[in-house]
């Protein structure tokens, strides 16, 4: 339907939900979709949540700025507060370090790295007994045992929806939410949806895209816009 995706974007309690109790189930969990869609923020989100427990360790590493598949295992040592021997394969000596330690680990940005990080992680989660990980990247590891999910782009009107079931569509919603919280004047009418509806198709119905448009209203106007 039109409001699919809403609440991920918008909330994300219902999604966020969904994939801790994957977590629970698996022990490496990939978000994955096109960039701005919201994987980070799912991905906040979780980590905000899994903190709050217990003796919870979590490591947040944003993958980004790492070209070598070596700088993940010292940027997760690091994290985790581990120093790593000198002269030993990263990932192998993580393996070791964390053979009994509980530990989500949280990758942000794994897209550059690809095939590099795949092999070296998922043996690192299938050596240990409780390291689980999530991924976020615009594709997935391939690797047996990982369970994906994939983030879509919201759902726009096509040309021609009557301007009253336009209104309702998730990009719709998403953007004039952002709009009037740039704008208190602003509110979707049967004379501005159309416009709307127009900036929404362009761009594709990416959250990232529609939020930082939806900003400019107040400055541009949505006809300038």
């Amino acid at each position: 339907g039109p409001r699919t995706g809403f609440a991920a974007h918008l909330h994300g309690e219902c999604d966020v939900d969904r994939w801790q109790q994957a977590l629970g189930r698996a022990c490496l969990v990939s978000i994955v979709g096109i960039a701005g869609v919201g994987k980070t923020r799912i991905a906040q989100h979780i980590l905000a949540r899994e903190s709050e427990k217990a003796g919870a360790a979590v490591a947040w590493v944003s993958l980004q700025p790492l070209t070598e598949v070596q700088h993940v295992a010292s940027a997760i040592a690091i994290a985790l507060g581990l120093s790593l021997p000198a002269g030993v394969d990263g990932f192998a000596a993580l393996a070791q370090a964390l053979e009994q330690m509980p530990v989500l680990l949280i990758l942000d940005g794994a897209e550059h790295l690809g095939d590099a990080l795949a092999t070296p992680l998922a043996a690192l989660v299938s050596q240990t007994q409780g390291v689980r990980a999530l991924l976020t990247s615009q594709a997935p590891l391939g690797v047996p045992g990982e369970t994906v999910y994939r983030l879509s782009a919201l759902a726009v009107p096509e040309r021609g929806t009557p301007p009253a079931d336009a209104a309702h569509y998730a990009a719709m919603e998403l953007f004039a939410q952002r709009a009037t919280a740039a704008d208190r004047r602003f509110e979707l009418s049967p004379a501005n949806i159309p416009v709307v509806a127009d900036i929404c198709r362009r761009l594709d119905g990416n959250p990232l895209a529609l939020e930082l448009a939806a900003a400019r209203v107040a400055a541009l106007g949505i006809s300038a816009l």
